[in-house]
């Protein structure tokens, strides 16, 4: 029972109470200057919420957006105009529609035309030898938000 501690292989006595986790002063400026970098650099992103394809999308300026085919004939590299605006927020002020705005658009540029993977449809009704497979590859586009006005 009186053994000494570290003839047992501790490094310290049972007895003593640990003391509290022990920061380097260099660590905690460190996390100040990265707090009052990030502070200091955050600037009101300007934003609007469109409609298309029976979705909307919160999009800013250089944002590459995922929706869905618009139709016509579109190549990659055209100019598309979105004029269901929902929403528009430009750091000072908030514009919302009722239910569109009627002077706003976002304009953006074609990037990419592709189509999702396959969804398989199956319909099958037991007892009666019916069974029905399709499968389906919904087209969507890519684009790049160029201007909200």
């Amino acid at each position: 029972m009186g053994l000494d501690p570290i003839a047992q292989g501790r490094s310290r006595p049972l007895s003593t109470t640990v003391r509290p986790f022990e920061v380097e002063p260099f660590f905690i400026l460190a996390i100040l200057g990265l707090f009052l970098y990030i502070i200091g650099t955050k600037k009101y992103m300007e934003f609007a919420i469109i409609k298309t394809g029976g979705k909307q999308y919160k999009v800013s300026k250089g944002d590459l957006v995922k929706i869905e085919k618009i139709k016509g004939e579109l190549k990659v590299g055209d100019k598309v105009v979105f004029e269901d605006v929902l929403l528009v927020e430009d750091g000072k002020d908030t514009k919302i529609g009722t239910p569109y705005i009627a002077t706003a658009k976002v304009e953006g540029t074609l990037e990419a035309v592709g189509r999702n993977k396959t969804v398989e449809v199956v319909k099958y009704k037991q007892k009666s030898r019916y069974y029905k497979k399709n499968g389906h590859r919904q087209p969507w586009f890519k684009v790049r938000v160029d201007a909200i006005k």
